[in-house]
């Protein structure tokens, strides 16, 4: 494994993962106060944000 495959994983896990739950969280907030269409923006947002992550680490992981 390389430098940039390694800065690769490092963004993948320092700053995709907490930005997925962010949204996680706001989107189940958003359903729990009756805002739906937000609630499913975030949700394909934080879906967005999970299948970046398991594609990086599918990819560079050893």
């Amino acid at each position: 494994m390389n430098t940039s495959h390694m800065m690769i994983l490092i963004f993948a896990v320092f700053l995709l993962v907490p930005l997925g739950f962010f949204f996680l969280v706001i989107s189940l907030g958003n359903f729990m106060y009756g805002d739906s269409i937000a609630g499913l923006v975030f949700l394909v947002i934080f879906m967005a944000c999970s299948g970046a992550v398991y594609f990086l680490l599918k990819k560079y992981r050893e």
